[in-house]
């Protein structure tokens, strides 16, 4: 027990993010030497005190919003808050908590980092994406204005050698919208900005509709698109689901071979989650990069990630839509050749109904 607590305490005072133990009366009782350090004061100054102490007055009634009590949740997490250092100095900190047994009675631990450097990542983020929203999105604009003027040939009739050239700019110019396109795409779901709007319908219906509006590119490349529908409701945000299924039906149209049959599935699972899954006769993928094909940028030698059209985003976005509704996403490599790209999504909450506004803390 001596062993542990000597443990505990080293833990405590060599963590380096701010630390403060409470009392049940929300009273400090201790607080680590980074938390001190912070706020250029000695531990010892902190015991006794409320939280009025370390807060500013505007955060400690949020705080205590979201205190941990034997009656609501045991922690919450990432609060931004206000602290004041001993020379009134402001820092903006994350702020996290959890509650504890300790001496027969709860205690709560609050977990503080200096959010200034997440702040500034932040501020960058949203500078670039202004950026490429606006002063790439309106040049790019006027571009696809002056090559259709020259299509349609106010400038003069064009050679069959300028037609083909003419056609490279727009290809070129529409792969730069589709990239522009994802990263505002990514940045909203990173930032919580996007609201499922979640409703009941029947997997096999959907199934359909989204995939005959894929029908004339798979036709185009020689595919077969079949689908195999079971008997589920599926509970989604109907138009971010389909985002998502198009998404595996392009791939696996464009990476399968002429003439192979790409086949999209759905069925109820013993756990009452619904998957639906799409298998292809594609290149497949390298063993071992079966979760790292999710992540944001990342290129695949000899996966379709590989290929130069897109910025690796749009299965990472699928991920995080998945994620968003609660459910799961990956793949697998089939014995056969190819692979199957698969997501499963939880059944309905009971007592829940449709068109639910639902945006879980990220």
């Amino acid at each position: 027990m001596a062993n542990l607590q000597a443990r505990t305490r080293a833990l405590f005072t060599s963590i380096p993010l701010g630390l403060i133990i409470l009392n049940n009366e929300a009273v400090i009782e201790a607080v680590n030497p980074a938390l001190a350090s912070m706020l250029n004061r000695a531990e010892c100054e902190f015991f006794g005190h409320q939280l009025s102490f370390i807060f500013r007055k505007s955060a400690v009634k949020k705080l205590f919003e979201a205190l941990p009590t034997s009656n609501k949740q045991d922690r919450f997490e990432l609060l931004e808050l206000e602290i004041a250092t001993k020379d009134k100095e402001i820092i903006i900190v994350d702020v996290s908590g959890n509650s504890f047994q300790a001496d027969g009675s709860t205690k709560i631990v609050l977990t503080l980092k200096d959010a200034s450097e997440r702040i500034q990542l932040e501020q960058f983020r949203h500078q670039l994406l202004n950026i490429v929203s606006h002063d790439l999105r309106a040049p790019l604009a006027s571009f696809h204005c002056f090559l259709n003027s020259l299509k349609m040939g106010d400038c003069g009739e064009l050679t069959q050698n300028g037609l083909e050239k003419l056609q490279i700019a727009e290809a070129g110019i529409a792969r730069l919208n589709r990239m522009i396109r994802d990263l505002l795409e990514m940045a909203k779901l990173e930032s919580g900005a996007i609201k499922l709007v979640q409703t009941s319908f029947a997997a096999g219906e959907f199934i359909q509709q989204t995939t005959s509006a894929i029908n004339d590119l798979a036709r185009s490349k020689c595919i077969d698109l079949k689908v195999s529908n079971g008997d589920a409701e599926i509970f989604a945000d109907r138009e971010r689901l389909s985002q998502v299924l198009t998404n595996f039906l392009a791939n696996a149209i464009q990476y399968s071979p002429a003439g192979t049959t790409v086949l999209v599935s759905t069925k109820q699972l013993s756990d009452g989650d619904v998957e639906i899954s799409v298998a292809d006769s594609g290149p497949g993928i390298t063993a071992g990069q079966e979760y790292a094909i999710f992540d944001p940028f990342l290129r695949l030698a000899g996966t379709a990630v590989a290929h130069p059209d897109g910025i690796g985003l749009g299965l990472n976005i699928c991920k995080q839509i998945v994620e968003l509704h609660g459910g799961t996403i990956g793949c697998t490599s089939n014995p056969q050749g190819g692979s199957t790209f698969w997501l499963r999504l939880p059944p309905k909450p009971k007592h829940q109904g449709d068109n639910q506004n639902f945006s879980p803390l990220l």
